[in-house]
């Protein structure tokens, strides 16, 4: 008498051909997401020298410009402190270094102290933008990095799941397949049975039994597990 059709569909080895079989595909996909860190980073790269550029360039000119009003004002204050007539008893190099006796003295060191304020103004300005543009480039390197750790998981995650989806449809088809082939079978020894007029043949009772049962009885404990994975409650 011809066996009971077997069950021979491996759902694990199909799952593992479905995953290798989609991996050019997401290899690609975190390939075009590590090309656009690459780019952020160099975006964020170009953003920081070229701010810290503009910032040294215009430190620069700053200084040529204070190297060049400062003294003149100093000269203004001078030429009028001597037409007032208070610069009397204080030498030039005192007035310039702010010292001196006198409302002159005063007015020299009220001068050197302003220069000073808008030299230290300009300076920490400079300083702020600086210190802006390295937090700005820390910050959005560690935010591009995340954001590529975060679609590379969810790559991973989906690589997986879409593996899962195709053996499940495999399993599917080899399912309607091996229920044509048992159909087949039975319907194959009933005819047989009734042409020898024999009551010998006695189909496979399902009575008392659970479908896990049934499931391992036919061998099909492959197919039990893969049903079990993918939420069915048996």
């Amino acid at each position: 008498m011809a066996d009971y059709p077997k069950w021979n569909f491996d759902y694990q080895a199909q799952e593992k051909a479905s995953f290798q079989a989609l991996r050019p595909y997401y290899e690609k996909m975190l390939e075009y997401a590590g090309g656009d860190l690459k780019l952020a980073k160099e975006r964020l790269a170009f953003t920081y020298t070229s701010g810290m550029r503009e910032t040294a360039s215009e430190r620069e000119l700053k200084a040529r410009e204070m190297a060049i009003t400062y003294p003149q004002e100093q000269e203004q204050q001078i030429t009028g402190l001597n037409q007032r007539g208070l610069a009397g008893g204080v030498t030039e190099a005192q007035l310039k270094a702010g010292e001196g006796g006198g409302l002159a003295g005063t007015e020299a060191g009220r001068l050197k102290e302003s220069q000073a304020i808008r030299k230290e103004a300009i300076d920490r300005a400079l300083q702020e933008r600086e210190t802006g543009l390295i937090k700005e480039k820390e910050f959005g390197t560690e935010e591009v990095e995340t954001g590529y750790a975060k679609e590379k998981q969810q790559l991973g995650r989906t690589h997986q799941q879409e593996a899962e989806q195709m053996a499940m449809r495999k399993m599917q088809v080899e399912q309607a397949k091996y229920g044509a082939q048992v159909g087949e079978f039975t319907a194959e020894q009933q005819r047989k049975a009734m042409t020898a007029g024999s009551s010998a043949f006695t189909p496979y009772s399902t009575e008392g039994k659970t479908t896990a049962q049934m499931y391992a009885e036919s061998g099909r404990q492959s197919e039990l597990d893969a049903l079990r994975k993918a939420g069915y409650n048996i």
